[in-house]
C-alpha cells in the first residue's frame, strides 16, 4: 500500500514537471515569491485559463500553496517540498 502512494506521487510529480510551461510558472515564482494568476500568464505570455490549469497541476503535486488576498489568489511554492524539488528549484533559478 505504501509503495502505491509513493508511486503515486513521483507519477503526479513527474507530470507536473513535463511540461515547459509550468517550468516557466515555478522559476517565476521562484523569483517572485508569490504571484497571481494574472502576472504569471502575462509573464508566460499564455491565456488566464490555460495559466488556471497549469497552476492546479502544479499545487495538486504540491509544488505551490495558494492564499487569497484582496480578491485575488496568490501563488507561491510550497515551504514544505523535498530535497529533490527544491535541487530543482535550484536548477530553474540558475537557467530561467
Amino acid at each position: 500500500m505504501i509503495k502505491w502512494y509513493i508511486m503515486k506521487k513521483i507519477e503526479k510529480t513527474f507530470k507536473a514537471l513535463a511540461n515547459y510551461k509550468r517550468l516557466e510558472i515555478l522559476a517565476f515564482i521562484n523569483k517572485n515569491k508569490n504571484a497571481s494568476v494574472g502576472e504569471i500568464a502575462e509573464k508566460i505570455k499564455t491565456s488566464i485559463k490555460s495559466t488556471s490549469k497549469h497552476l492546479l497541476t502544479l499545487y495538486h503535486a504540491d509544488f505551490l500553496m495558494k492564499e487569497r488576498a484582496h480578491g485575488l489568489t496568490l501563488y507561491s511554492l510550497n515551504d514544505k517540498i523535498g530535497d529533490t524539488e527544491k535541487l530543482l528549484l535550484n536548477i530553474l533559478r540558475k537557467h530561467f
